[in-house]
């Protein structure tokens, strides 16, 4: 087991990542920036100046009046235990380590365009621009730090909605740092859940995940309504990604990066020829492309099978020759992309059975190519 140390010097924490590379197997989509741009928001709210400490004390209570009351049924209360660390912390300079913390991460890896928005009110800190991580610990240190002062409730507001509504040129991840504490009741402002509708149905091919901040019931029952408006929105807490390196390094690769240069198996799916020919289209082309990008970024004396597999579509005659032309077809391009022929070897293994061949979907993934790394 490796230890790692998180980069905020918060706390201490084990990681498993190099272990669970060495037998995993990734879709090839998955691999590299999942994204062209990311944004994060910060709610910079006057609920999330309080402590942390001072917060899971009321939303002890709260759950305590609500078992009393009968209308909470379940014996333990989703409070996280006491921290000293972290419960000495505002939920505000939490939030802001992470920013800073994922910030540093995702740009070593792939410096794209980014940007830090808050809500309460609505403001681009930094606009979308080529940022580094010196952008961001700049801006939580000055520009984040002179907005504590207000005691504003979370809105987005007139400002924010029209941002929010503009369409995307690009595939994005918008990361919403909240503790869900939303007021709608002064004229003005606008329902968070038909911001993030509206954003999910202009951009559909984009995400807007949560970060939750959130204690008490009221605060989790608001961020789960939040999270159910945008079908490929992923929520964490906040505390648990600061206090565990493995859910953190799998938020980053869920979200932002996966790092292949490790992984065992690497699926390629949606590889087809031209009509009655050898050649490969030219999708199929673009996903070797991205495949070699993969193979480079790994030991060059690194042994790798290629492996052709097809659906029960057809006679076994059939499919071996066609997961074997897959296969060969797939060595022979990275040989003419300049990979050492050494290294490769191929081979066809007819019908599949990993997925569920009755559904078009179980055929499609069935239809595929595997990277076998000798690690």
């Amino acid at each position: 087991m490796k230890q790692c140390l998180l980069t905020t010097s918060l706390v201490a924490s084990l990681c498993l990542i190099g272990q669970a590379q060495a037998s995993e197997t990734v879709l090839l989509d998955k691999c590299g920036s999942l994204v062209d741009q990311f944004v994060f928001v910060l709610d910079a709210s006057g609920s999330m100046m309080k402590s942390i400490g001072e917060v899971k004390e009321d939303a002890q209570e709260r759950y305590d009046e609500l078992i009393a009351s009968g209308e909470y049924q379940a014996r333990v209360r989703p409070v996280p235990p006491k921290n000293e660390i972290i419960d000495s912390q505002r939920r505000i300079e939490l939030a802001k380590a992470f920013v800073e913390r994922t910030s540093k991460v995702v740009l070593e890896k792939n410096n794209i365009t980014s940007a830090l928005y808050t809500v309460a009110p609505f403001t681009e800190v930094l606009p979308l621009s080529h940022r580094s991580h010196d952008d961001y610990q700049k801006a939580m240190n000055e520009k984040i730090a002179e907005m504590e002062v207000f005691g504003r409730p979370t809105w987005f507001g007139q400002r924010g909605q029209a941002k929010f509504s503009e369409k995307l040129s690009a595939k994005s991840a918008f990361v919403l740092v909240t503790d869900g504490h939303f007021d709608l009741e002064t004229e003005g402002k606008v329902s968070p859940i038909d911001v993030l509708r509206k954003f999910g149905e202009i951009n559909p091919t984009s995400c807007l995940h949560i970060v939750s901040v959130a204690y008490t019931p009221e605060e989790k029952k608001a961020v789960e309504a939040l999270a159910k408006v945008n079908a490929c929105t992923i929520t964490v807490e906040l505390e648990d990604l600061m206090l565990n390196d493995e859910l953190f390094n799998g938020f980053v690769e869920d979200v932002f990066f996966k790092d292949c240069s490790k992984v065992a198996v690497i699926e390629i799916q949606d590889l087809y020829f031209d009509f009655d020919k050898s050649d490969l289209t030219l999708d199929s082309v673009a996903k070797l492309e991205k495949a070699l990008k993969v193979i480079q970024s790994r030991d060059a004396d690194e042994k790798i099978m290629v492996v052709g597999w097809t659906d029960w579509v057809g006679t076994d005659a059939y499919n071996a020759k066609l997961s074997d032309r897959r296969a060969n077809a797939v060595k022979a391009f990275f040989v003419e992309r300049g990979i050492d022929i050494n290294r490769l070897t191929s081979i066809g293994q007819g019908e599949s059975m990993k997925y569920n061949n009755h559904t078009e979907e179980g055929r499609h993934m069935n239809r595929r190519v595997e990277l076998r790394f000798d690690q």
